[in-house]
């Protein structure tokens, strides 16, 4: 086992376990509204819950850790998602349970910033870059493959709930055991946002816009596929490969930003993904196979967005700026989250459940027309400023400190708890 693995085993299996909780209740919520007959705009209400309760978390949840330390915070953020899971199965309605998601979003948030703080602390500046891989891969796996549990079961019945329950409830083992100093956390100082527009107007625009667009893809996709007659195993499926796609097509449009200007890669990433929907509309939704692959595509389209938005912000920052605007950029990200959702279930309930894929491909072809926009205004960034396309995930600034960009870490320091001499 590679030595900078061992001290962030516990940090991965706590990730993995909660994002296997969080991928189910995702889609279970989703497809538990579809099935009781509500409308569209209702999960879209639920959705925008979530992602509220994620964007107050993220500017609050780090006083908590401050206060009483990981282990604690993290125990009482992971016990609320726990217990949680199983308020959606004794109280059903959306009222209710857009509560329960904004309460969802504010735990997740704190407990994400609290791994991820731990995270960068354990591994070591020199094996950061390493840490961060191995913890996406864990991250990515687990959520894609959480609503797949949702076979186990009757999506009608409590069981899911429980499941979801127990594997957030069991993330609380490998970090309460763990035996590591806890680091404190540092809280940022932010970039204003209008430093931030002034800097990169399209990296702010494209961070907000992400946003809008995957906030109704992680809320509202069980709805759409459920609604389409593929069932429960085919809002799995959906899912599955949405996150896949992702995950996997993110690198290759990644490296090709490092050498064709980020801008036309993200204006052909936006373009593709309008196309992409625009196929798909055509071709129907009638075979689930075909719905596979164009989530696979579409997913791996739009989910590249946001990284794609954080390196050209980065590419006109000084390395001592990348992890304070990162902050700046979640929060742009967030409130489009916020805002995306309602639209695209109000576009659904107008339209049909393929409006959701239509508003979203709507939203980044008008992300790809910006681009385009600010090539006329601006040169691109120097070759010398730019620096390598990093994959990051959309959770916390504690993630970010793991990233090369920031640049503040002597080369060559030892992994936490390792001699220098091996």
């Amino acid at each position: 086992m590679p030595v900078y693995l061992g001290p962030i085993l516990p940090i991965l299996a706590a990730a993995a376990l909660i994002q296997l909780g969080n991928g189910l209740l995702t889609a279970l919520i989703g497809v538990r509204l579809e099935s009781a007959g509500f409308a569209a705009s209702v999960a879209g209400l639920v959705t925008t819950a979530y992602f509220a309760g994620q964007l107050g978390g993220s500017a609050l949840s780090g006083r908590v850790i401050d206060r009483v330390g990981h282990i604690r915070a993290f125990a009482s953020f992971a016990t609320v998602l726990s217990a949680a899971a199983l308020i959606y199965a004794l109280v059903d309605g959306p009222f209710v349970w857009s509560a329960v998601r904004f309460a969802n979003g504010f735990a997740m948030a704190g407990v994400l910033l609290a791994m991820e703080s731990w995270l960068n602390h354990v591994s070591g500046n020199a094996r950061r870059g390493s840490a961060l891989s191995a913890y996406m891969m864990a991250v990515y796996a687990a959520l894609g493959t959480g609503p797949l549990l949702m076979m186990v079961a009757n999506p009608d019945g409590f069981a899911l709930f429980s499941i979801a329950s127990i594997l957030l409830g069991l993330s609380l083992l490998p970090m309460s055991l763990s035996n590591r100093a806890q680091p404190g956390v540092a809280q940022p100082s932010r970039l204003r946002f209008r430093d931030l527009l002034r800097i990169s107007p399209l990296g702010m625009a494209a961070a907000v816009l992400a946003g809008a667009m995957i906030g109704p893809l992680h809320g509202l996709t069980p709805v759409y596929a459920v609604s389409a007659g593929h069932g429960v195993s085919g809002a799995a499926a959906l899912w599955l490969a949405l996150i896949g796609g992702g995950f996997v097509l993110s690198f290759p449009i990644g490296r090709l930003s490092d050498r064709i200007e980020r801008r036309v890669v993200m204006a052909g990433v936006c373009f593709a993904s309008l196309a992409a929907a625009l196929v798909f509309r055509a071709l129907g939704d009638g075979s689930l196979e075909l719905l596979m692959i164009f989530g696979a595509v579409f997913g791996g389209l739009i989910f590249s967005v946001y990284p794609l938005a954080a390196a050209h912000t980065n590419d006109r920052l000084p390395p001592e700026d990348s992890v304070p605007a990162s902050a700046g950029l979640l929060i742009a990200f967030g409130a489009g989250a916020v805002v995306g959702p309602p639209v695209s279930a109000l576009a659904m309930d107008l339209a049909g459940a393929g409006a959701l894929f239509d508003s979203v491909a709507c939203a980044a072809a008008a992300l790809g027309v910006f681009a385009l926009y600010r090539r006329t205004r601006r040169a691109d960034a120097d070759e010398a400023d730019k620096g390598a396309f990093i994959v990051l995930p959309r959770t916390s600034p504690a993630a970010y400190e793991m990233d090369p960009w920031s640049g503040d870490a002597a080369a060559g320091e030892p992994l936490v708890g390792e001699d220098e001499s091996q």
